[in-house]
């Protein structure tokens, strides 16, 4: 028999879920708690309540919190004529620290402006991009690689704008992703120069052929010895930075004379730091050491890797949000867009020296180099 209550009936267990929880909260719902009309609700949940007196404004905002009431994104974006989400696709195998750092700085860039950022590392390359858009229906698509031609004609019929950060059409040459990447290499080269080496090698891991960023970043070490006369480049060097065989790479490829390694990240610099241990060649004495996305670990290193960073909420990711923002033909939100000007894209004329102010780009010294 049932547990009862003298004479109000079963006791409710606490598993059990009340008759509004079995169901989807409703503006009317949040209106009949806070008494007030469905449409004073609407006014408040939109941010349109400036005639609505602050007790009544509370109310409802209060009765929403405890019903768990959740606006419906479609019934917004039919009523304000578009929505503010903007999906991001991106590709890449494998997932790094310095990747993810600017994604979030992008995102939290673009939620300043009042837009939702949706990460998709999949639609458009492993997976039919038409999906994605089957269930959401973004304002503007970034993509950091070109996407296809069926894609590009599938979005000119939905009037979605697009913009590519990778090598295509639309691409403003300034803050591609390719040109960021041309820009870190050139850093390196740089910094190593500025340190006194005249003869540098690109190191490359095998896993980095992803994307072609290697080949954007040794380009940009190539610009960087060619500004300089009496430097040289002695090509580049694979080294397996996943396996214990990765010495090798080093052992047979390494040119004799190099006296500085632009290494494609803090991993593949690892790897040269510890095969220049095991070879008995000093560092920095003998040969100097630059990696990129400067990782925590980097610090432990013997010696502590000199690498370049980027500081990802300036520079770049803001000049992204601008141009996002312009093709979209909405202005900066008052105090949210700091740095989202259509001014961003204009550091480009600063590639000397190090790389700093140049998109965020700034080498952290050690003495690896």
């Amino acid at each position: 028999m049932l547990p009862r209550n003298g004479r109000d009936g079963p006791v409710r267990r606490s598993s059990e879920r009340s008759p509004m929880a079995s169901k989807r909260v409703k503006a009317q719902d949040v209106a009949n708690l806070a008494g007030v009309s469905r449409t004073t609700v609407s006014f408040v949940l939109n941010n349109r309540s400036d005639s609505i007196p602050e007790a009544t404004r509370q109310r409802v905002l209060d009765a929403a919190r405890k019903l768990g009431y959740v606006p419906s994104a479609a019934a917004r974006t039919l009523r304000a004529g578009g929505n503010n989400i903007v999906l991001v696709l991106t590709r890449y195998g494998v997932a790094s620290e310095a990747g993810d750092e600017m994604h979030n700085a992008i995102s939290s860039a673009l939620e300043r402006c009042g837009l939702t950022c949706l990460l998709s590392r999949s639609a458009g390359d492993t997976s039919p991009l038409s999906r994605m858009l089957s269930e959401v229906r973004p304002c503007i698509i970034i993509s950091f690689f070109p996407v296809s031609d069926d894609d590009r004609r599938m979005l000119e019929r939905l009037d979605i704008p697009l913009l590519e950060l990778g090598e295509g059409a639309s691409s403003p040459s300034e803050f591609s992703y390719a040109n960021l990447q041309h820009r870190i290499g050139f850093a390196q080269a740089e910094y190593l120069i500025g340190r006194g080496c005249r003869d540098l090698v690109y190191v490359v891991g095998d896993d980095s052929l992803i994307e072609g960023i290697h080949e954007y970043r040794y380009r940009g070490v190539a610009e960087a010895v060619a500004r300089h006369a009496g430097v040289g480049l002695a090509g580049r060097v694979n080294v397996d930075a996943d396996s214990g065989e990765g010495f090798l790479g080093l052992d047979e490829g390494m040119p004799d004379g190099v006296d500085g390694v632009c290494a494609f990240n803090d991993t593949v610099a690892a790897a040269v730091l510890a095969w220049a241990g095991r070879r008995g060649v000093d560092v920095p004495g003998d040969l100097r050491v630059i990696g990129v996305d400067n990782l925590r670990f980097g610090m432990f290193l013997d010696p502590p890797l000199t690498s370049v960073t980027i500081d990802a909420n300036e520079g770049w990711s803001d000049a992204v949000v601008a141009a996002v923002l312009d093709r979209l033909g909405r202005s900066p939100a008052g105090d949210g867009a700091e740095g989202a000007s259509a001014e961003a894209p204009g550091r480009a004329d600063d590639a000397d020296g190090d790389g700093s102010g140049d998109f965020g780009i700034r080498v952290v010294a050690r003495r690896s180099a």
